[in-house]
């Protein structure tokens, strides 16, 4: 007979079935054992533990009215049926869940939520703003973490309940929030709150928390119950975060983090710079290895320059002239032995006189215009001619700069026709191509 019964109460699927608690025994972890009763009747429910821990509301309370929803079944040994629940809300949840759905969807179509305004939180924030209630383990445990990871942070609470009618404490919340913002100096605002059911939660749902956060000039993260929980002013929020510890630790990160990663950057830093370093020094090889040296450059243009200087010194008008005044000389002395009449010996030398000067002049005139090409000559050789076209000579630490010196910052001695000047190099562009 007790097995027809729970055939025909197994046969009936889930039921959800309102009443007033009475009896209850159990705790948070364990099985919860009560009745439903109404005005004429009671009902045992038995609430497993492997159920009810996914109750996120505060253990249920004698004389609370709930809904309670489950399968029927009968317990032959008592003889009695009772209900195996599965959930369990508070009765006129139903008609508060869908208003609230109804205001997020509302909010949302504004764009409150649009992930498109989230603000990036500051990496390094010279002030933290904490809007909750100074009575809460939530700000001491807040402050306990912001001193840890960054002891220079200063901190400024803003206190509003966390707890009682939704509307009054949402617009506690939202003017401590507006408050904190206009006149904190905050860099980041925290908005935290411990655990607790979702009635408890409820002032956080309300529309003027909602905007206050949207009005907010600085980033706002929110951290408001446990990590299943979740508000519209999470929603509304830059960041949202688990717990208000962890709201804690997005708005200051640690100090010891961030030396450790500069450390870090440092030593990729120098790593980088000695490699790039090597590996201009073996380009810088490589070029070497194919120029002659400046040495080697300055050595042939003096062996040069030296064959043109004993060139011109062999050609010079006065040596020439030397040489011809010699010849003279020796046909004085040969007339002068031959005795010859005077008159036609005077008229000869007068016309050789003549004749030599005629050719001395000749000789000077092409050896002053042979000595004028040796000397464009030796001029065109010299690297320093090019100057007086109008190009500069670049050197660096005494000797010719080549395009691998050519980096930003470089030091460099320009010379020009007439002068030389320290210039610093600011940009580098690729050479153009005709």
């Amino acid at each position: 007979m007790a097995q027809l019964f729970k055939e025909r109460l197994d046969g009936l699927g889930d039921l959800a079935v309102e009443g007033e608690v009475t009896g209850f025994r159990g705790s948070t972890g364990a099985h919860w054992y009560f009745e439903l009763k109404d005005s004429t009747s009671r009902l045992s429910v038995s609430f497993f533990s492997s159920a009810n821990r996914r109750h996120r509301g505060a253990l249920p309370q004698n004389g609370d009215l709930v809904v309670v929803r489950g399968r029927p079944s009968f317990y032959g040994p008592q003889g009695r049926a009772q209900l195996i629940a599965s959930s369990l809300t508070a009765a006129g949840s139903g008609a508060l869940e869908r208003m609230l759905e109804e205001r997020r969807a509302r909010l949302a179509a504004e764009g409150l939520f649009a992930a498109e305004r989230k603000r990036p939180l500051p990496v390094l924030p010279a002030c933290v703003g904490i809007v909750t209630s100074l009575q809460t383990a939530a700000v001491r445990d807040v402050v306990k973490v912001l001193r840890a990871r960054a002891p220079k942070v200063s901190v400024v609470i803003a206190p509003a309940p966390v707890q009682g009618p939704a509307a009054e404490v949402g617009a506690a919340l939202a003017a401590a929030i507006a408050h904190l913002d206009r006149h904190g100096g905050c860099d980041v605002i925290l908005i935290v709150r411990g655990g607790g059911s979702r009635e408890d939660l409820r002032p956080f749902d309300e529309e003027s928390v909602v905007r206050a956060v949207v009005a907010c000039r600085v980033p706002v993260v929110s951290g408001v119950g446990h990590e299943i929980d979740v508000t519209l002013c999470d929603h509304a929020a830059d960041r949202r975060a688990a717990t208000p510890s962890q709201a804690a630790e997005f708005a200051a990160p640690a100090v010891a983090e961030l030396e450790q990663q500069l450390d870090a950057l440092q030593q990729r830093l120098r790593s980088s710079t000695a490699r790039k370093v090597a590996e201009a020094g073996q380009r810088l090889a490589r070029l070497q290895g194919r120029l002659p040296a400046p040495a080697t450059l300055a050595q042939r243009h003096g062996r040069a320059l030296d064959g043109l200087a004993s060139r011109l010194a062999r050609q010079a008008p006065l040596s020439r002239l030397a040489g011809d005044r010699d010849r003279l000389d020796a046909l004085e002395r040969r007339l002068s032995h031959r005795r010859p009449t005077l008159d036609p010996a005077t008229a000869r030398l007068a016309q050789l006189a003549a004749r030599l000067d005629d050719a001395v002049q000749r000789r000077a005139a092409d050896a002053a215009g042979r000595l004028v090409r040796a000397v464009d000559q030796l001029e065109a050789l010299s690297p320093l001619s090019v100057l007086k076209r109008g190009w500069a000579l670049a050197t660096l630490d005494d000797r010719l700069a080549r395009a691998s010196d050519l980096v930003v910052g470089a030091r460099l001695r320009l010379r020009v026709d007439g002068g030389d000047a320290d210039v610093i190099v600011d940009a580098v562009r690729e050479p153009e191509r005709s």
